[in-house]
């Protein structure tokens, strides 16, 4: 599955997701940095250090799904139409 979304270039390899403030625009702004952000996309963020901040900032926003690395499952990448992993 993985290797299908890197094809379809909807996989994002990052090293780090710094979210600095737990104001959802800011959070928003950030992600667009990487890849023009749409609402009506789902976005899933697979993290092995998911902090206080990347979880409140995105908690908001109904589309952005957000889970450890241990929780990821076939399904949340197939539903997801962009994928940001660090």
């Amino acid at each position: 599955i993985i290797a299908e979304l890197n094809r379809q270039e909807r996989i994002l390899i990052v090293d780090k997701l710094d979210i600095s403030t737990l104001k959802t625009k800011d959070f928003i702004k950030h992600i667009s940095e990487f890849f023009p952000f749409k609402e009506s996309e789902r976005l899933l963020i697979i993290d092995t250090d998911l902090t206080e901040n990347l979880i409140l900032s995105s908690r908001n926003l109904a589309n952005v799904d957000v889970c450890f690395v241990s929780e990821l499952n076939p399904v949340a990448l197939i539903k997801s139409h962009q994928i940001l992993l660090t």
